[in-house]
């Protein structure tokens, strides 16, 4: 956005510029100056501009103005619930015309987790579609991808209820892993309650209260274990598996190499956890750009050519 002030339309002279119109709704949504200039692009001395002059130019006040908040004025409450309706629809409008053109550009903001699989088919899409600008969010907590303006997701495991779209990308599951010098220097368990006497990594934020759960004779067996480290990454638990540390419960699809390797040996084969999946998600098909279609469907063809699609979660 520039600060130039443009001429009203003949016969439109109550006209705003649309860009002062976005601002302020952005600082509304953003409840702040600064989040909404970052939001923007723009300079924080913009956005405070652009305000002062729709203000100026509507003769009333829409923000009162604190140290710390921002409140909406009566006034303020009712435009800003007009024009939000109306930048919408031009957002639509906008969204619309690039999808009619079907040229893969513009931003993509993802939700995933740190896996060098997932990163280098997000690299081969960057080589493959100059235009497309990508956002990675690699937190490791539930984002709601509607409410926090994500494109897409990338998930693990068993998927709740929702409206969601889901697109499976590679079938997994956990496996029980251990090194062979801890085994030899601590004995392999033979059953799932002699798992409580062995050092365990733990893949979570706490060694308190972890547990794992096994298929047994009769449905599923949990048991509470333990352990000298817990970690919220896949990849760093099971480097701590390799080095000895204790016995994992880690991703199949992370360790098979391992495994066959020798590096790494299963305990108690076939009995840990069911199969599940790594998901793509996205909130809908409807007004879809196309740099998110070309992503979701690089993702699948990289992943799991033969793989479901729009299979809604299960």
């Amino acid at each position: 956005m520039d600060d130039e002030k443009h001429l009203p339309l003949p016969g439109l002279s109550s006209l705003r510029d649309l860009n002062d119109l976005e601002v302020f709704a952005r600082v509304v949504e953003q409840n702040g100056f600064t989040r909404a200039a970052k939001e923007l692009a723009v300079p924080p001395s913009t956005v405070s501009r652009r305000l002062a002059r729709l203000e100026e130019s509507l003769g009333v006040r829409l923000l009162q103005r604190t140290t710390r908040k921002i409140h909406l004025t009566e006034a303020g409450r009712i435009y800003f619930e007009r024009i939000s309706h109306a930048l919408r629809e031009i957002e639509t409008a906008e969204i619309l015309l690039r999808n009619v053109q079907g040229v893969p550009r513009g931003r993509v903001r993802v939700s995933t987790f740190s896996e060098p699989f997932l990163e280098e088919a997000f690299f081969d899409f960057l080589e493959k579609y100059p235009d497309v600008t990508l956002e990675l969010d690699k937190s490791h907590r539930r984002v709601d991808l509607i409410a926090e303006g994500f494109d897409l997701a990338i998930r693990a495991g068993t998927l709740a209820d929702s409206s969601l779209i889901a697109h499976k990308l590679i079938p997994t599951g956990m496996k029980c892993v251990a090194a062979p010098s801890y085994l030899e220097a601590q004995g392999t368990p033979e059953t799932i309650s002699e798992l409580s006497r062995h050092d365990c990594v733990i893949v979570g934020t706490s060694i308190a209260g972890a547990s794992w759960t096994f298929e047994g004779p009769n449905g599923p067996e949990r048991i509470t274990v333990s352990g000298r480290l817990a970690v919220n990454n896949m990849a760093t638990a099971i480097q701590a598996v390799e080095r000895g540390l204790g016995i994992g419960m880690v991703a199949a699809h992370l360790v098979g190499h391992l495994i066959a390797q020798g590096k790494l040996v299963e305990i108690l084969p076939g009995r840990a956890s069911s199969p599940s999946a790594i998901w793509v998600v996205y909130p809908s098909r409807a007004l879809r750009p196309p740099a998110v279609t070309a992503l979701v469907e690089h993702l699948i063809q990289a992943f799991h050519p033969g793989g479901e699609k729009d299979a809604r979660f299960p």
